[in-house]
């Protein structure tokens, strides 16, 4: 089983305290929030679990994870986690919501700016709520 640090995601072994790579305190990601712990998440190593946490805080409707997901699809050409992040900027909604599928309107990736278009257009007056 692999272990990894919540801060900087480097291997751990499972008796560490403090992770010998950045100093994490590994005791504090206890005291977290869920929703902070969700964000930590989106920088994690293993895909599946990166896709998980934008699901789960587009279901929370976190508008704190906004400008995290502002910066992941920046640097993303993987389809599936932009297509994940429009649905879960669709359900947090918002202008702040809505600034970032514009912007997505502008990828790289043609797919990713269709999919930006498409959740932009099925929006009742184009302005996320």
């Amino acid at each position: 089983m692999f272990y990894y640090c919540p801060n900087c995601w480097q291997n751990l072994k499972e008796s560490a305290v403090n992770c010998p790579h950045c100093g994490y305190d590994l005791s504090e990601y206890d005291r977290l929030s869920y929703e902070d712990k969700l964000l930590l998440a989106l920088n994690h190593p293993v895909r599946e679990n990166r896709m998980m946490a934008i699901e789960v805080l587009g279901r929370l409707k976190s508008q704190r994870v906004v400008p995290a997901f502002q910066e992941i699809v920046a640097a993303t050409e993987d389809f599936h986690v932009a297509q994940a992040i429009v649905e879960a900027l669709t359900r947090i909604g918002g202008a702040a919501s809505e600034a970032v599928l514009r912007n997505m309107e502008n990828h790289p990736v043609r797919l990713v700016r269709e999919l930006a278009q498409r959740a932009i257009a099925s929006r009742p007056h184009h302005h996320l709520e």
